[in-house]
């Protein structure tokens, strides 16, 4: 499901219905968050596919939009999830952690160059 989720997401058309604002995409951070935070689905595998389809929503305008204004509640609950797995977190995991992170400083800037 997850893997799909992350593919969709790179798509213009299924970006723009699941990253949506006003539907869907507040859903989808809700989910991301259980995701990193819930003990049942807070497996290493979930999380890195869930990063990746973070990462991949960066990839269009909606996408991006909703990853700015939920950036402090979805990088909390990566935080979360980093710091209670019980044993290390799998190096990819946190490689992909640095992505998303790299993408939001990338889209941060791009912003403020293009306002100032």
């Amino acid at each position: 499901m997850l893997d799909i989720l992350r593919l969709a997401v790179s798509d213009a058309t299924a970006n723009k219905h699941l990253c949506d604002l006003q539907s869907n995409g507040p859903r989808l951070v809700d989910y991301a968050c259980a995701v990193f935070t819930s003990s049942l689905a807070a497996q290493p595998k979930n999380q890195l596919l869930m990063l990746r389809a973070l990462c991949n929503a960066f990839q269009h305008a909606v996408g991006e939009q909703l990853m700015l204004d939920c950036s402090e509640r979805l990088l909390a609950a990566v935080k979360v999830a980093l710091q209670s797995n019980s044993d290390k977190p799998l190096q990819v995991t946190q490689n992909c952690f640095v992505f998303h992170v790299l993408a939001y400083i990338f889209c941060y800037y791009m912003h403020l160059t293009t306002v100032v």
